[in-house]
């Protein structure tokens, strides 16, 4: 007790460090063909027009072994930020090296230390009480997803890695017997312990990866069944050490070097640890790292977290990213938003999230098929769906992918810092050329706002009507959701635009627009 109590009491208050070099040395007896995954290396090609790049070589070995001599040892070293962490030292010492470029105090990045998971990531799931199956088809449908289905597109041949707290009981459940037997799980590794067993721990991962692959009888809880996957575990269960943005790094570099396409990361760090200021795409160290994820052709999937009916109620990081694609949720009954996703938009103003989808799912738990909360399921069916269209479009880079995704929401061009363009839609991927003929006209009267619903050509009883009121900055002033039932005129009283405002309403497909 008193050793583990003393080792508690140095780590607390030891200084942690990010070392910077200024070039990457000597790297000499790199062999980029053996180290990288075929798929890495074509996907650099298309990404950026060579196999590999400055920022693909190690870290030089005679450069960490300067700072192992001043500082005593060192952590993980990054290929992509081309640094190291040291748990401790001198700053003004390390500084003085010859190969360092500069040294950043880390506890600005990643917090003071550990600190109680107060928050979980996702609401528990609880034994199905209602028809699950309906659940599992509709989660998918609201997708379109048999419409890739019956194109052929599952996902073969696409690497996803997914990065989680654990896949408890992923190798023995029937819902991934699939997987095993065709070989589908291409690699595996606990960054946490340093080994390859991932399944244990916890089961949040097992839902994650059922909500991209899994298959209960003859029913898909996932997008893309027939994907390849690598697993890592990248979290702590209790507690949540500053450690885990460094194994994040990590583990999108193992992802990159063995193939992947896509990452899935139903993680994120917020209040805990920052303000949202922070927020900015740029800050965090997880932030760096699934920016350089993206710059190598990687689709990252994030979920925007679940946080919106609490005191943050912003996204949280890596979800803060630009070209990140990030992940809302919403609710099944309403189809707009579920009351504890995150909202946007970042602290640099920018639009977060940029899709949803179902924040109630059916997935796999530690023992059965049930039902789960949170947007850490919201991102896996996404992952899916980008899978799908990754496999569709294999000669397109992660910006056009990412950029198509969210030409596919419903809600598109419509967009507001809960739904972002809404939930992709298969449909607009395979073929986007359909009319949308328009739904309402807008009713101005003494500068009241109302619209004209065309009630006999367009609507259902009840549907969602979207809207929002854009300053001439391009950021949202307001929005909202509107349940309409069997109005033919829907007033917005109060509402009155300033100079170079405009109001845009989605309802039933279509967007229009008014400006004063």
């Amino acid at each position: 007790m008193s050793i583990l109590f003393w080792a508690c009491v140095s780590w607390a208050w030891a200084q942690p460090f990010w070392v910077e070099f200024k070039d990457k040395g000597d790297v000499r007896g790199f062999e980029p063909y053996v180290f990288f995954a075929p798929e890495a290396l074509a996907r650099h090609c298309l990404e950026y027009g060579a196999e590999y790049d400055f920022t693909d070589l190690p870290v030089c070995e005679n450069y960490l072994n300067a700072v192992r001599a001043e500082a005593g040892e060192t952590g993980y070293a990054s290929r992509w930020l081309n640094g190291v962490y040291v748990p401790g030292g001198e700053k003004e010492c390390l500084a003085g090296l010859s190969c360092v470029a500069r040294v950043y105090d880390l506890k600005n990045y990643l917090g003071a230390g550990a600190v109680p998971a107060e928050k979980k990531k996702n609401k528990a799931a609880r034994r199905a009480d209602g028809p699950v199956v309906e659940l599992a088809r509709a989660q998918l449908s609201r997708m379109n997803v048999e419409k890739f289905w019956h194109a052929g597109y599952n996902g073969d041949g696409v690497v996803v890695a997914v990065f989680d707290v654990g896949f408890w009981g992923v190798n023995k459940a029937q819902e991934f017997a699939h997987l095993f037997r065709e070989n589908r799980i291409l690699d595996t590794w606990d960054f946490v312990r340093k080994t390859k067993n991932v399944y244990a721990w916890s089961d949040h991962g097992t839902q994650v990866l059922s909500c991209i692959a899994g298959v209960t009888g003859e029913t898909a809880l996932g997008a893309a069944p027939a994907a390849k996957f690598l697993l890592a575990r990248t979290e702590r269960v209790l507690y949540e050490p500053l450690a885990e943005e460094l194994w994040w790094l990590e583990a999108a570099e193992w992802a990159e070097k063995n193939g992947a396409h896509v990452i899935n990361s139903s993680l994120g760090y917020g209040d805990d640890r920052y303000d949202y200021r922070h927020m900015d795409g740029r800050f965090s160290i997880v932030a760096r790292a699934a920016a350089n994820a993206v710059s190598r052709g990687i689709v990252v999937v994030n979920a925007a977290g679940n946080e919106g009916a609490g005191k943050w109620k912003y996204i949280t990081t890596p979800a803060d990213v630009a070209g990140v694609l990030t992940v809302g949720g919403t609710d099944p009954a309403t189809d707009a938003q579920i009351s504890f996703s995150s909202m946007g938009p970042t602290a640099d103003g920018r639009l977060k999230p940029e899709v949803c989808a179902y924040g109630k799912v059916a997935a796999r738990g530690r023992s059965n098929v049930g039902i789960a909360f949170g947007t850490s399921f919201s991102s896996p069916l996404v992952a899916g769906f980008v899978a799908a269209v990754r496999q569709m479009h294999p000669d397109r880079t992660a910006k056009q992918i990412y950029e198509s995704v969210c030409r596919a929401g419903h809600l598109y061009p419509y967009f507001d810092y809960s739904h972002g363009y809404g939930v992709p839609q298969a449909d607009k991927i395979l073929d986007d050329r359909t009319q949308v003929l328009p739904t309402f006209s807008f009713l101005i009267d003494d500068g009241l706002i109302a619209v004209s619903i065309d009630r006999d050509a367009h609507a259902p009883k009840k549907a969602n009507l979207y809207w929002h009121i854009e300053r001439s900055d391009g950021r949202l002033r307001n929005y909202g959701v509107r349940r309409v039932f069997d109005e033919r005129t829907v007033r917005f009283p109060g509402m009155r635009l300033e100079a170079g405002e405009t109001l845009r309403i989605h309802f039933e497909g279509f967007t229009g627009a008014y400006a004063p």
